[in-house]
């Protein structure tokens, strides 16, 4: 790490959220964790278990025209299904920070014919964001493991519901969702957290950063065996094309079913509105900051593009 980054990340810690409810890993969650490939790794594991599950909604509802889509929820099409599921993994502010975002693509997969489970990992646990602000001990290295966790606890969540097919359930991510959503493709991770070796049928990572540079941390696993699709942008640098095309093409060159589109002139956080006056902003892990631009363009043809992918794997032929 950077001597800059570390003196930014050591103020954000002085200035950080209080500490999260903290629990013991069960015997058979360490035993999960004890798969690891290495103590590193292992310590990862168990830190996503470190905080209580979350409580998910025992039923879904319907969207509509004025539905903004601000919280923590599950929305179906009309009808008894079962249909495909696409799981929403919010950016690493809250999901109510920005609804036109999450009603965005939360819309659009029910016009497709997908329910769509909005998961908020923050809410419940206290946390607003974790763009600028460090999150709470137990957690405050171990992020995306909880995620990931959470991600599989919603997958596993959604086959006690009869209008779901639990064999065509997917994940959608954005930034921090969509480094989530490169660890969900990969098999380690899938023994941490799959209930019962269940996983994705299909991965879609928007504008998420495959790796960081400051903290040398890879998201981006070698063992990615579920179909992904990262959609980037070449101005984007937490998304950097220059980490995340290489190891794509690794990745490619051994068979992993990957791939990747970019979009020439996009930056970070294409879809929302709120950066319809582009800016640039310091974050945790990018001491220089990132460019963050609105682009109505780009967000629909990645709409597109997300929603062709999924249907490849998610739509009955």
């Amino acid at each position: 790490m950077s001597v800059r980054a570390l003196a930014a990340l050591i103020v954000l810690l002085v200035a950080g959220a209080a500490p999260a409810d903290a629990l013991d890993p069960t015997a058979q969650q360490k035993a999960r964790c004890d798969t690891a490939a290495n103590e590193r790794a292992r310590t990862q594991c168990l830190a996503g278990y470190s905080v209580p599950a979350l409580k998910f909604p025992d039923e879904a509802e319907d969207i509509d025209a004025v539905s903004t889509v601000a919280r923590m929820g599950i929305y179906k099409p009309k009808g008894a299904g079962p249909f495909p599921a696409l799981l929403v993994l919010h950016t690493c502010g809250p999901v109510n920070g920005d609804p036109p975002q999450v009603r965005f693509w939360v819309g659009h997969a029910v016009e497709a014919g997908y329910v769509a489970f909005v998961v908020d990992s923050w809410t419940q646990r206290g946390i607003r964001e974790v763009c600028r602000t460090p999150p709470p001990p137990p957690i405050t290295n171990a992020v995306l493991a909880l995620r990931a966790r959470d991600a599989y606890e919603a997958l596993a969540h959604l086959t006690r519901f009869a209008f779901v097919d639990r064999t065509r359930v997917a994940a959608i991510g954005f930034s921090n969702g969509g480094r989530t959503v490169y660890l969900l493709g990969s098999r380690e991770i899938a023994k941490w957290y799959a209930a019962n070796g269940a996983g994705f049928a299909a991965l879609v990572s928007v504008y998420g950063q495959c790796f960081n540079r400051e903290f040398g941390r890879n998201y981006l696993l070698p063992d990615v065996d579920r179909p992904l699709l990262a959609l980037l942008g070449d101005r984007d640098e937490d998304g950097d094309v220059r980490d995340c095309l290489p190891r794509l093409e690794a990745l490619k060159a051994k068979g992993a079913p990957v791939e990747w589109h970019v979009y020439r002139g996009a930056g970070h956080a294409w879809d929302s509105p709120n950066f319809r006056v582009p800016r640039r902003q310091v974050e945790i892990g990018n001491a220089d900051g990132v460019y963050f631009a609105y682009d109505a363009g780009v967000a629909e043809d990645s709409r597109v593009r997300a929603f062709a992918f999924l249907s490849r794997y998610l739509d009955r032929q």
